[in-house]
């Protein structure tokens, strides 16, 4: 984690942009990348090589197929939330629906367990 001390907000996102944002993660792929996204409760299937913004196959949301309408409330840390590591081309600090006050990353993460679950990310060619 680069910022442990981060608040956490929640944002209210398009399905369109967070296709957008994860086209973003994966942009260097598989270089190292301080932007690549850290992701629970998606499932995102990608072609490395295909060309820049066509790289994102498949998203599922919950589970279920990621609806490019719908807005969508999604938890991060506040500095991303604000439009940290350069995701101000996709939404900024206007898009904060609420912060959870005095709880940081590092304190939603204290004494949690890993938990082994499928891949977030895959990689299809």
């Amino acid at each position: 984690m680069q910022y442990p001390d981060d608040e956490i907000v929640v944002i209210g996102i398009t399905g369109a942009q967070i296709r957008q944002a994860f086209e973003r993660s994966i942009s260097l792929f598989p270089q190292p990348n301080t932007s690549m996204l850290q992701i629970s409760g998606f499932e995102v299937v990608f072609d490395p090589n295909a060309e820049p913004s066509k790289r994102i196959k498949r998203i599922s949301a919950g589970g279920s197929a990621l609806d490019e309408g719908k807005t969508y409330n999604v938890a991060m840390p506040s500095s991303l939330g604000r439009g940290g590591l350069g995701y101000f081309k996709i939404w900024d600090k206007t898009k904060i629906v609420s912060t959870v006050a005095g709880t940081t990353v590092e304190k939603a993460l204290a004494g949690k367990k890993l938990v082994q679950t499928s891949a977030r990310w895959v990689a299809e060619r």
